[in-house]
């Protein structure tokens, strides 16, 4: 399963809050729901691994704001939602490997507080289209 490159290039950045929950640490946390994606939404799978970043720092911000956009940029994520309302922007991407995603990517950009958070999370989650469709 890949790191977090993006939480590795930051993770010990004056000004910026680093979070890294690995995949012993959520099944010792006994909520199965945490490592398991239920099905109910056509979606199943494992979370492996649960990486954050908050920027606390006006530099900080636009650090993760800069990599926001080169993921928007690249051709290894695909978009699956964007939405922009009064100034916040949300933003989540998935990196597929066969039926699987491997990776989601989240970037959140609050303008009124202020706060940019990145989420990184990697695992096995199977989309069945189906479950959406019925």
């Amino acid at each position: 399963m890949s790191k977090s490159l993006i939480y590795e290039k930051y993770a010990k950045t004056q000004g910026m809050e680093a979070v890294h929950v690995p995949r012993l640490m959520l099944l010792l946390s006994g909520n199965s729901n945490l490592t398991k994606i239920g099905d109910q939404n056509g979606i199943s799978g494992s979370i492996h691994e649960l990486y954050v970043l908050t920027a606390e720092t006006e530099a900080t911000q636009k650090m993760l704001v800069e990599e926001m956009k080169n993921l928007q940029k690249s051709t290894k994520y695909e978009e699956l939602i964007t939405v922009k309302d009064n100034g916040d922007n949300v933003a989540i991407y998935a990196k597929k490997k066969g039926d699987s995603i491997r990776e989601l990517i989240i970037c959140t950009q609050d303008n009124e507080d202020h706060e940019v958070v990145f989420v990184h999370i990697t695992g096995k989650m199977k989309i069945d289209a189906s479950k959406f469709t019925n």
